[in-house]
């Protein structure tokens, strides 16, 4: 596999913005959840809106799992957020007595609301995601050309690029998903408990080595706790140290849900970079996502649909492999099977997959509504917008940088 996550391609021929940083400080990038319709007050389900700060979502969950004494699988959310960000998010759990959360303080997290609702929280009740970004060291001259690109961009999509934080700070998500799913256990320990990141500690480095030496006891103790995968399959090593695939097993759900979505997100990738001039064009054999509903129906004539397409009701979509997805048909369906072909997988595997993950259609483009460029001072711009749940607010400072942008520990 390639070492490149977000292949290097872009709408602009060169940089809008030349020398422009984002995430200087925690506050210049900040995202709030907006909901499709707001909770009705009423339902088994209570919703919770919070502010977190240098927390991922996951590590939220399990703050108030641990403060609840609630299962992490119990909680639902509409979409999961970065570590090095400022977010406004829901989650809801059902049968939750609001005053539970009476006592609840932490220097992280601030509780905003609390309501009920019937239904449980999806993806889909996320309308939009609304992004506040402080770009700094921008070169005089460039509001003018990122309102002209930014507003290019509205009438045109954004492409739907999976960003860098979906790979984990060491890189190597997607590599963990390519061995779940060809069930190579010895591969994916090595590399998940041997493989360095820019994050890990002097004393986490040093556990690594421990662990090649298979020197269990003390090489978990050099592990803090956040590092879970790495710790549950230690843990499980240690007493059944021949049974690898019982060690993969022991991870919890959602962070081998992590390395598969990272699987597809690499896959996704690499099929729009085939599509870089035409991901907003439909082809005979396209299968269309409905911007509205989140259906999708295969294409038999584009220029039965192209009126859609325009008004953005309507785009088309890549694959997210996994089990049983709509496909594509033709030369499309071609393209597909070559990305496939290039990772060393077949649908069997996914069809066999120890760990199976359902697989979907993801736009090719995304809405970007509500633009607005502001200068706040001399040399720094504030670029407000909103994306759809699934979509990137980094995407759109890359395209505009011209070049892909990688925090460690921004993982998600």
């Amino acid at each position: 596999m390639q070492e490149i996550l977000r292949p290097e391609c872009y709408l602009a021929e060169e940089a809008v913005i030349k020398s422009g940083k984002i995430k200087k400080n925690l506050t210049d990038f900040q995202v709030s959840e907006q909901l499709e319709k707001s909770p009705s007050g009423n339902g088994p389900n209570t919703y919770v809106r919070v502010q977190k700060k240098e927390l991922t979502t996951v590590e939220l969950i399990r703050i108030f799992a641990e403060f609840l004494d609630r299962e992490v699988e119990d909680f639902c959310v509409g979409d999961y957020k970065e570590r090095r960000s400022m977010d406004i998010q829901w989650f809801s759990l059902e049968h939750l007595d609001p005053r539970s959360l009476d006592e609840f303080e932490h220097e992280q997290i601030k509780v905003i609301q609390i309501t009920r609702n019937m239904e449980r929280l999806s993806p889909d009740h996320l309308k939009v995601n609304r992004f506040e970004i402080i770009v700094r060291d921008v070169e005089n001259g460039a509001e003018d050309k990122v309102r002209r690109v930014l507003n290019e961009f509205r009438r045109r999509g954004m492409p739907n690029w999976l960003s860098g934080k979906n790979f984990g700070a060491r890189r190597n998500r997607h590599l963990l998903g390519w061995a779940l799913v060809k069930r190579k256990w010895d591969w994916f320990i090595k590399e998940l408990l041997g493989s360095v990141g820019p994050t890990d500690t002097e004393e986490v480095r040093k556990g690594r080595e421990l662990v090649l030496e298979t020197e269990w006891e003390e090489a978990l103790e050099l592990f803090p706790l956040r590092y879970v995968p790495e710790r549950s399959v230690i843990e499980s090593l240690k007493r059944y140290p021949d049974n690898k695939e019982r060690a993969c097993a022991v991870i919890p759900a959602e962070y081998r849900r992590f390395f598969m979505y990272a699987l597809q997100a690499y896959a996704f990738n690499r099929f729009l970079a085939k599509r870089r001039d035409t991901f907003d064009k439909l082809f005979e054999g396209d299968v269309a996502f409905m911007h509205d509903s989140a259906g999708c129906f295969p294409v038999v004539d584009p220029r039965d649909e192209q009126p859609r397409l325009e008004r953005f009701a309507i785009s088309p979509t890549g694959p997210m492999f996994g089990e049983k997805f709509l496909g594509t048909a033709g030369d499309i369906e071609e393209e597909e099977d070559g990305v496939l072909e290039e990772l060393g997988i077949t649908y069997e595997d996914f069809q066999h997959s120890r760990f199976p993950i359902p697989g979907r259609r993801r736009p090719l483009r995304a809405p970007l509504t509500q633009v607005r460029v502001q200068k706040l001072e001399e040399g720094v711009l504030e670029l407000s917008f909103c994306l759809p749940q699934g979509s990137d607010g980094v995407t759109v400072v890359e395209e505009l940088l011209c070049r892909n942008l990688h925090y460690p520990g921004d993982e998600v």
